[in-house]
């Protein structure tokens, strides 16, 4: 039993009912690697499924990614022996869905699971499922146990299903209750929300031709979809290039540089491009927005959103940020945004395998890459000019430190004061929260080169 191959149809989706493409998709993430995302689109692409079901799907997926360690905790108290991994994925969704979700009756869950361990497996797979599932029906519910009073780090990372050194790390340089707040929230599902072209439309036509939305409390230029399950791309205002799949604190980001018109801008690490097209958007698309990435091909991405958005100011270039001073003379920009690659330890809600993936050692070598960015770009800044270096992770390491690090060792570089209206600033970096509008962790540092133009 322990040995058992996958079956063919859960490799290649080639299944019927929600759960077995679901199940599809989760063995596509653990046996494979895949993305999380991508598995799930995938999976969602199989058909036209209804609304019901492509939230089903997509719950499903992602809640059982996020909930991994804490569903094998379960798992292994009722399995003392090697099982195949297909069918371990197989009770890890059927464990979320007895101890998480509240919608479905156990009895359902474990028909179907039983169901589907016999089709692709045998009578005695199912009958493992079945025992397993009766037994782990009749344990308390997760949350009930993360409820209860812990009092130590290894505890909080297996009552709330994230590694030790990740918590450690919340906890450290936040503080024991902001550290659960984020733990109790980066299980939770993100909200979509989208930033509106302003050069297209207002902010109150999207709000008046979407139902079920609201305005995002910062950003002047968000608005929340509520309850959505549908394919945003095929949408009319997306299509029409009024809106972006953006979360707010990522406008923010944006908000940080402050563009205007006529500007030579720098976006040093740019795709998939949400932030380059935002510049475009704010300078009016007068002036020019250079957007470099390593990765010549998701460049592509990058054009394609800055031709829908009808966005005629961004240039493209497939060159490493820390050769940027081989194309550019030193003082050529007005503005720099250095959104470096990081942890990503702030968006895990949208990217549940990440905590699953990275490990300390990895956080360390992006440490030095962004310290390699800083030092690279900086130069290429005018005198009087604007550089935000802004991250999606949480911790010292990649933020404060780094930037403290970076001033203390380039003086002709010097703090600058944030906007008035983003929140958490103390004065010239800020660590967003989804505390604060229930948006992406995020930290953003603005810096200004000494100096007149």
């Amino acid at each position: 039993m322990g040995s058992g191959r996958t079956p063919y149809a859960l490799v290649r989706y080639a299944v019927g009912t929600v759960r077995e493409v679901v199940l599809a998709a989760l063995v596509d993430i653990e046996e494979r690697g895949a993305y999380t995302a991508i598995a799930r689109d995938r999976a969602l692409a199989v058909r036209a499924w209804e609304a019901r079901d492509r939230a089903l799907i997509t719950e499903l997926v992602c809640g059982t990614v996020h909930h991994r360690s804490a569903l094998d905790a379960r798992i292994c108290a009722h399995v003392h022996r090697p099982i195949a991994q297909w069918v371990r994925t197989l009770l890890q969704c059927a464990v979320y869905q007895l101890l998480v979700l509240e919608r479905i009756p156990a009895h359902a869950v474990v028909h179907e699971s039983v169901h589907i361990a016999r089709k692709h497996g045998h009578e005695g797979i199912a009958g493992l499922v079945n025992a397993v599932l009766r037994a782990v029906a009749k344990t308390p519910r997760l949350r009930d146990c993360a409820r209860q009073s812990v009092s130590s780090i290894d505890a909080l990372a297996l009552a709330y299903a994230h590694p030790q050194w990740i918590v450690e790390r919340m906890v450290a340089a936040y503080g024991w209750d902001i550290a659960i707040s984020l733990l109790v929230r980066s299980l939770q599902p993100p909200p979509m929300t989208v930033r509106v072209n302003t050069l297209r439309c207002t902010r109150g036509d999207v709000l008046q031709q979407m139902g079920n939305v609201r305005p995002t409390e910062v950003s002047h230029e968000g608005v929340v979809m509520l309850d959505w399950s549908g394919d945003i791309s095929k949408h009319a205002l997306y299509t029409q290039g009024k809106i972006t799949v953006q979360d707010e604190a990522a406008m923010l980001v944006t908000d940080a540089l402050d563009v205007q018109p006529g500007m030579r801008v720098l976006d040093a690490c740019a795709a998939p491009g949400g932030k380059t097209t935002h510049i475009a958007e704010r300078m009016g698309d007068r002036g020019e927005v250079v957007a470099l990435d390593v990765h010549a091909h998701k460049l592509l991405r990058v054009q394609e959103h800055a031709q829908r958005l009808g966005l005629y100011s961004v240039r493209t270039m497939g060159i490493d940020a820390v050769d940027a001073h081989a194309y550019f003379s030193e003082g050529t920009f007005d503005a720099i945004l250095l959104d470096v690659p990081c942890s990503g330890l702030g968006v895990l809600r949208r990217r549940p395998d990440i905590k699953w993936r990275r490990t300390e050692e990895q956080c360390a070598a992006l440490v030095d890459v962004q310290r390699a960015l800083l030092d690279a770009v900086h130069p290429l800044l005018r005198p009087g000019g604007v550089l935000v270096y802004s991250t999606c992770t949480v911790g010292r390491q990649e933020n404060d430190d780094q930037i403290s690090a970076f001033l203390e060792r380039c003086p002709s570089m010097e703090a600058d004061v944030l906007p008035a209206h983003i929140p958490g600033r103390s004065p010239y970096t800020t660590t967003l929260l989804p505390m604060h509008g229930q948006m992406d962790s995020f930290f953003i540092a603005r810096m200004r080169k000494k100096g007149r133009a």
